[in-house]
């Protein structure tokens, strides 16, 4: 009985133990920090979605009353009137264009686009995403 027990004294750990877990360690925490900026990432694009849908809407109903449209139709529809009086019709068309819900759109657009990017990077490391062709991240 007393050759099968080891002492305490007897067992020596491997030579690089503390530095697989010193390896472990710090692959957790990436691995934890990953998670957080996909989850923070996702709710991001979320957030920027759900404002966009009405902000679509409202620039397509500031396209269509502010008489931007009317002018655009013309230009492709009478195009020899258009360059006769090419500066007053240049000038009516910058004034009717809605600049400053347009301006919002292309950033909630580039917002999101930059979001789901986030979600897609920090999801691959989360999920531990190995790609079918390896070499097309190097």
């Amino acid at each position: 009985m007393a050759e099968k027990s080891l002492k305490i004294e007897e067992i020596t750990p491997p030579a690089d133990l503390f530095d697989r877990i010193m390896l472990r360690l710090a692959d957790e925490r990436r691995f934890r920090t990953a998670r957080r900026k996909f989850i923070i990432a996702l709710a991001l694009s979320a957030i920027v979605f759900a404002i966009g849908i009405p902000l679509a809407s409202s620039v397509a109903y500031d396209f269509i009353h502010s008489g931007f449209s009317t002018y655009a139709s013309l230009l492709l529809s009478d195009f020899g009137t258009v360059m006769q009086s090419w500066q007053d019709f240049g000038l009516s068309l910058l004034e009717s264009f809605p600049v400053m819900d347009t301006a919002f759109f292309v950033a909630i657009i580039l917002t999101f686009l930059l979001a789901v990017r986030s979600v897609v990077v920090y999801g691959q490391s989360v999920f531990h995403y190995h790609s079918p062709f390896p070499l097309a991240h190097k």
